[in-house]
């Protein structure tokens, strides 16, 4: 009997136990229970404030740039405009020789012409200095006749050296007498002098445009014509 007892217990406390262990858990295991459970969220930690450090002023907001206004396109076919505004250089011509002054002068036109037909300029040595007096237009054809159209009467006007009007005052202001004589290509003496403040060429002839440059002498017009002999005509 008491046998049968211990057995019965020992099967009855065999199933209680089975039952037990193989009972599903309420709600998981303890891993799916906290995986389950919500989390409390971490609060953000104060930052740590330095008790050294200087408080930095907050700085100030920029200001918004207008925006640039377009530029128009430009014309690349369009002179620059330094292009557009320089000056044009004044035409200087070179200084030639007498013969080349003579004949760009618009007064002195019928007197080069006249030195030509003479072969006057055939006289002219390339490496020696002249000064030329030289009649304008005007009085050339209003004075002037054949005698007057030779080589030699026309040589008369020529004299070898270089004279500017301030060197042809000198001349006749150093003379002894107050006249000077230079020596033409004619083989004559022509003659310089001042009476008053007027210089005089050849005892009749005053200057009208003096010191026209040339690259061996200079050319001076005068207003009437002269000869050897002092016979032509009286100054304009």
């Amino acid at each position: 009997m008491l046998r049968l007892s211990i057995a019965l217990l020992f099967a009855l406390g065999m199933i209680a136990g089975g039952a037990f262990a193989y009972a599903p858990a309420p709600h998981g295991t303890l891993a799916a229970q906290a995986a389950q459970e919500p989390v409390d969220p971490v609060e953000p930690t104060d930052p740590v404030e330095d008790p050294d450090a200087e408080p930095t002023e907050p700085t100030e907001p920029m200001e918004p740039t207008e925006p640039m206004e377009p530029t128009e396109p430009t014309d690349p076919s369009a002179p620059a405009d330094d292009a557009a505004t320089a000056e044009e250089p004044a035409v200087v011509f070179p200084i030639e020789d007498i013969m080349s002054t003579i004949v760009r002068n618009d007064q002195l036109v019928e007197f080069y012409s006249a030195l030509m037909a003479a072969n006057v300029d055939m006289m002219l040595d390339p490496n020696m200095e002249y000064t030329v007096f030289a009649p304008s237009t005007d009085v050339f054809l209003e004075m002037a006749h054949d005698a007057l159209r030779t080589q030699d009467a026309l040589a008369y006007y020529i004299v070898s050296g270089s004279y500017s009007y301030e060197d042809l005052r000198a001349l006749a202001m150093d003379a002894e007498d107050g006249i000077a004589t230079l020596m033409t290509l004619q083989g004559n003496d022509l003659t310089i002098e001042i009476i008053g403040d007027v210089l005089f060429v050849g005892g009749i002839a005053q200057i009208t445009q003096a010191d026209i440059p040339a690259q061996n002498g200079f050319v001076h017009v005068i207003d009437t014509l002269i000869q050897p002999t002092g016979t032509i005509g009286t100054g304009g």
